[in-house]
């Protein structure tokens, strides 16, 4: 019985694994990022671990199923988070999987003991803690954005002044956003804006950023033209006032 319930938690940790590669990758390519795939499809995978393998009810192998899934994925979040702030972070991603795995596989040993052989944990409760954890990891994606998991570095106030290049006319009235570029956990590099905000009647709009953090602008004149511009640490360490020459609209 031992050798077989460490040959099962070994294939499933396998299978975890595997799947978690090709999930993310397909994930991120066509969504960008790949949380919401995770935990749909494990969460279908361990339904039907727990009601064919496990012989647990249907309704309360959902309930397990999903919940497994989704504390798999917040969990993994939990563990990287910490450890995003150190510049190596972007490069250990395989963390997310890897952890997410193995707490999938850890779980079904407190399935085996608590639900199949004792049944402490009622329906109920089954219920809540799925509906909670689920809630809670649709929407991890958008809480890894939070810049005081990235970076150390203090913060500054900026002022950013935009005129155009060809006429030296100070833009008064234009849209400005500022991005910054953050590895998804499990997904694609992308953009995730900072603030967005109109500049005033000197053609200056405020923003309060990281020292050491690569910045890109979007500068939009009208819903027709716009133009983008970086910013790079240096700059920000350097000036307390950052004036960009834009080309948008010009003939």
């Amino acid at each position: 019985m031992k050798k077989r319930k460490i040959i099962l938690y070994s294939f499933l940790l396998v299978a975890y694994l595997i799947l978690a590669f090709f999930i993310t990758g397909f994930g991120a390519i066509f969504l960008g990022f790949a949380d919401y795939s995770l935990i749909i499809i494990f969460g279908i995978i361990n339904m039907c671990i727990a009601y064919f393998y496990f012989k647990i009810e249907s309704l309360r192998s959902i309930f397990i199923g999903f919940l497994i899934s989704s504390a798999g994925l917040v969990f993994s979040y939990l563990l990287w988070m910490p450890i995003s702030n150190f510049n190596f972070a972007d490069d250990i991603i395989i963390l997310g999987i890897i952890s997410n795995a193995i707490f999938q596989t850890l779980s079904w040993l407190l399935v085996e003991k608590l639900i199949v052989k004792r049944n402490y944990i009622k329906t109920t409760a089954l219920f809540t803690s799925m509906l909670l954890m689920t809630v809670i990891s649709f929407n991890m994606h958008d809480f890894w954005k939070f810049e005081k998991y990235y970076n150390w570095n203090k913060r500054k106030v900026i002022i950013i002044q935009t005129t155009d290049s060809k006429t030296g006319q100070l833009l008064i009235g234009d849209s400005i956003e500022l991005s910054t570029k953050r590895q998804r956990l499990y997904g694609l590099m992308g953009d995730i804006p900072i603030k967005k905000t109109i500049t005033d009647a000197n053609g200056l709009s405020e923003f309060e950023i990281y020292l050491g953090t690569d910045y890109r602008g979007t500068i939009w004149r009208t819903k027709e033209y716009l133009d983008l511009f970086a910013i790079i640490p240096s700059e920000i360490r350097e000036k307390d006032t950052i004036r960009i020459k834009t080309t948008a609209n010009n003939e």
